[in-house]
């Protein structure tokens, strides 16, 4: 019985030894595993909102919203139309 109780303090000293001479490794790994963590939560976010980006290099241009045909010219607004109306009224009659 002695003897078992003096192999496990051996064996306790030995593993505490190698914990400490790895104490920085381990440090290092948890600080890459949330570095890794927050790198894989902004792409998931970015995935989320341009799913896209897995397939095309780049970002589909916006759609233009298409203008509304005028009869008689489509480069002017309804009140240049209207303007346009009543001076040819007052011109004819």
């Amino acid at each position: 019985m002695q003897a078992t109780m003096e192999q496990a303090r051996s064996l306790i000293a030995t593993i505490q030894t190698i914990a400490k001479g790895n104490d920085d490794n381990i440090h290092a790994t948890i600080e890459n595993l949330r570095v890794a963590t927050g790198d894989l939560a902004q792409l998931s976010d970015g995935l989320k909102d341009r799913p896209w980006s897995l397939v095309r290099i780049r970002q589909p241009k916006d759609r233009k919203v298409p203008e509304p045909n005028s009869s008689l010219h489509s480069r002017h607004q309804p009140i240049d139309i209207l303007q346009e109306v009543f001076v040819v009224r007052e011109l004819d009659g």
